[in-house]
Parts: C-alpha cells; structure tokens; sequence
C-alpha cells in the first residue's frame, strides 16, 4: 500500500480517500474523526483482508 499525502486548497474535503489499483474510490471520508478510523479500518480489511497476527 502506498501513502500519499495532498490537499486542494478550494476544496478540503474528503479527508482520506483509499483508491484500489484500478482506480477505483474503496473508502472516502469527510473527517478524521475516531469513527472515520474504525471504517477506514474495515475497508482495508475487506480490500487486503486481516493481517497475520491481528484480531479479526
């Protein structure tokens, strides 16, 4: 997985944006906000699935 980091002055949101190699938007938030963290959490577990050792 690759990070990248930008923002659009005129446009602030979304906050975070997880895209899938085709392309396509997986996940899209407008605030970072604890709630934002636990969905984007579930949206790379759908995409690449529970790590080795981690609670599922």
């Amino acid at each position: 997985m690759r990070v990248v980091t930008a923002g659009c002055p005129g446009r602030p949101e979304p906050a975070g944006l997880l895209v899938r190699p085709d392309g396509c938007t997986a996940w899209a938030a407008d605030s970072g906000g604890p709630d934002t963290r636990d969905e984007l959490a579930a949206a790379l577990r759908s995409w690449f699935g529970t790590p080795d050792g981690a609670a599922a």
